[in-house]
């Protein structure tokens, strides 16, 4: 039987407030603008970048459009491996979901630079089997469809923190646990585990996969 792991990046595996205020720390004053409120920050967590680029009301100025967007993917790619932390588990999960012999995937709305950044910086690339990124689509649901349909997994589980990440895990059909240390809490409620940190990520999965 051909068991997967998709996993969800920011709130998930990433505690990305560790790095972005870094980030966007950064670069906004390169444009002028004021960086956002921890608030605002958190919302842009798992959304396309055009998405970001509305919540930060970077939208309002076509001009710096492109601008905004090369010099946020390049400080991301140079903070990842400064600044960037996992949380405390995720990685272990990882490992000891690869020993189970239990494939692991990325799905995520972030651009392919981020997604690579993520996975080099902290060695997990040959952790994760395959990968999903905003390149690939903006349909989260149909993304992770893929995922199993590439994977050819029998059985298969979503993990985040977002509301993107819950309607994925009922789009296709699959369990879905719901990570309440990250940035939405609320949003993930009906989780069929919820999970307070990432030390108790194997012990869900496994669960659900046994289920």
């Amino acid at each position: 039987m051909r068991k997967l792991a998709v996993f969800d990046i920011d709130g998930t595996l990433h505690w990305t407030e560790v790095m972005s205020r870094e980030v966007y720390g950064t670069v906004m004053p390169m444009f002028g603008l004021e960086p956002p409120t921890d608030e605002t920050l958190f919302s842009t967590y798992g959304c396309t970048s055009d998405k970001i680029l509305d919540i930060l009301g970077i939208e309002r100025f076509p001009d710096l459009r492109e601008a905004f967007l090369r010099e946020l993917e390049a400080e991301e790619v140079r903070q990842m491996p400064l600044v960037g932390k996992c949380y405390e588990g995720a990685i272990e999960t990882l490992r000891l979901l690869r020993d189970d012999r239990v494939e692991a995937a990325l799905c995520s709305m972030c651009p392919t630079v981020y997604m690579d950044a993520f996975a080099d910086s902290f060695g997990i690339g040959e952790l994760i089997r395959y990968r999903r990124d905003e390149s690939d689509g903006s349909d989260k649901g149909k993304l992770l469809e893929s995922l199993i349909v590439e994977s050819s997994a029998d059985r298969a589980v979503m993990v985040g923190d977002r509301h993107f990440d819950i309607e994925a895990a009922r789009f296709c059909g699959v369990p879905f646990i719901g990570c309440t240390y990250g940035y939405a809490p609320d949003e993930i409620k009906g989780a069929d585990i919820a999970v307070r940190t990432a030390k108790e990520l194997y012990a869900a999965i496994t669960d659900l996969m046994e289920r």
